[in-house]
């Protein structure tokens, strides 16, 4: 953090004031000095309430810190210093002393600071010696008097004067200073908290829509542990599904290393942490695989740090699934606001979960009532409804198409030389060898037994006749599963051609045609 930090404003501050007599309060209170220009109303304790304005009005961190630097500098000048501040990002306090060094003080832990600190407001020196020395290095002091930037409660900063003992004004001067600095970090923390919070907001808004833009459920899987670990800055993850039998997790994504292992492996409820995630249907945040009682056991080689976030989908008090993620991309532990952040995304994601659900049993239960159970063709029932809509609408667009109705021949002797079975498989066989010669917009359906229709929309009678005779040669080329032999195994068919409107304007006609 360098000079380059500093604004204008620098500009209307004196330059470092000498103070071979008196103490630092009692220059501060003297007003207007040289180099600034005297205020309109002028009385004690003007210059240093100038000075503490240019703290309030810090718009930035890096201002702030720069601000109280610059004076520290001028207060005391032939004293050593250093100021910290808790980092914007990651854990630990950044910190630079007062010639403009930076030094590193993440190697001491909040807790730790906050013991070195203490809450006291009286301060007194205190030998440099243990973490201190360390931390320290290099000041070549021999003592050092502290003072915590303290708000609400919380450490935001702190500063360090080393190798003197300061007058009861000196004091006042440091905790004026430090208290308007605490009261500055501490909201400059809330407004990046709030930015940050309008930024999750956004991120959030954008998943939800992403997601419900999804056009299958492989794709909302994808979509829903992409973000999560997007959200929360995971490497390794995946996602869990309960199974029909209520007993089981099923893996249906997963990303990181060993990723296309544990693909669809199958986790019993209440087992591993999964399991348990969702036989509890609660949360579990893990710092420390290894000690955590809750957990202990041994980190798997695969996974590069030992902290976890585990959460159901959860909706109306059901366990859908559960959602697993693992080492973050700076290998910091997950914390409490993600676990927030990810409580809130989970529950959103368990709407989608339990729509795409619903959404694929209505289509299996519509696609049980339009198709046939062994061929997988259309049904007579869809057929009828299908000659209505292509009879409509050639009716009123003063088109034509065709009808084709196939018989296999002889298909009685065919199932009783060979078995039930392999007309079954044979009958399979016909309807996908048939499906091979249409086009996409052709309707094929099973009419009964060993008969089946076929819907060529905008195809004239000798078009039509073209796809029969191709059919007919296909089928009777072709060798039947189950049935392998010299002369046997064949089927031949039969197909009639009716064409709207010259052989029938209704469906009973065209078909009897």
């Amino acid at each position: 953090m360098g000079e380059d930090t500093e604004d204008c404003r620098w500009a209307a501050m004196p330059t470092k004031p000498d103070l071979v007599s008196g103490s630092a309060l009692s220059v501060a209170l003297m007003a207007p000095r040289e180099g600034l220009s005297a205020p309109a109303v002028v009385g004690p304790g003007v210059g240093i309430l100038q000075y503490l304005a240019l703290i309030d009005a810090a718009q930035s961190l890096v201002e702030a810190v720069s601000v109280s630097r610059r004076l520290f500098g001028s207060f005391f000048p032939r004293t050593a210093f250093v100021l910290g501040w808790r980092r914007e990002e990651g854990p630990g306090f950044s910190a630079i002393g007062g010639d403009g060094v930076p030094l590193e003080a993440g190697a001491l832990s909040p807790r730790v600071l906050s013991a070195f600190l203490g809450t006291r407001r009286v301060r007194r020196p205190l030998r440099l010696k243990g973490p201190l020395r360390r931390l320290f290095e290099g000041s070549g002091a021999l003592s050092v008097t502290s003072f915590p930037f303290v708000s609400c409660g919380e450490l935001w900063g702190f500063a360090c004067l080393f190798d003197c003992e300061l007058e009861t004004d000196d004091l006042l001067v440091v905790e004026l200073i430090t208290c308007r600095m605490a009261a500055r970090l501490l909201a400059l923390g809330l407004e990046r908290e709030r930015a940050e919070q309008g930024e999750l907001s956004s991120r959030l808004a954008e998943l939800s829509c992403s997601l419900e833009r999804s056009e299958s459920r492989e794709e909302l899987y994808g979509k829903i542990l992409d973000g999560a670990a997007d959200l929360s800055g995971a490497c390794q993850g995946s996602v869990m599904l309960m199974g029909r039998d209520g007993r089981h997790l099923q893996v249906v994504r997963a990303r990181g290393a060993g990723s296309e292992v544990v693909r669809n492996l199958a986790v019993a409820l209440g087992t591993g942490i999964a399991g348990g995630v969702a036989q509890r249907g609660g949360a579990l945040l893990v710092r420390d695989v290894e000690s955590d009682p809750r957990t202990a056991r041994r980190n798997r080689p695969r996974f590069q740090s030992k902290s976890l976030l585990s959460l159901p989908f959860k909706l109306n008090n059901k366990v859908l699934g559960v959602l697993n993620l693992s080492d973050k991309a700076d290998s910091t532990n997950f914390n409490a606001a993600d676990l927030t952040l990810l409580t809130t995304y989970c529950a959103f994601a368990s709407l989608l979960i339990e729509r795409s659900q619903v959404r694929e049993e209505i289509c299996q239960l519509e696609q049980l009532t339009c198709t046939d159970p062994l061929t997988g063709t259309y049904n007579r029932r869809f057929l009828s409804q299908r000659l209505e809509e292509e009879l409509n609408r050639s009716q009123h667009q003063g088109l034509e198409f065709t009808l084709l109705f196939l018989d296999l021949d002889h298909f009685k002797g065919y199932n009783d030389r060979f078995g039930h079975l392999a007309g079954d498989e044979a009958l399979v066989a016909i309807a996908k060898l048939v499906q091979g010669t249409l086009r996409d917009m052709d309707t094929l359906a099973r009419f009964g037994g060993e008969e089946f229709c076929v819907i060529l929309p905008g195809t004239s009678k000798r078009q039509g006749k073209l796809v029969a005779e191709r059919i007919r040669q296909e089928v009777a080329r072709e060798i039947f599963p189950g049935a392998q032999g010299p002369g046997v195994g064949r089927l031949t068919a039969s197909l009639g051609v009716a064409t709207f409107p010259e052989d029938g304007a209704t469906a009973v006609s065209l078909l009897k045609a």
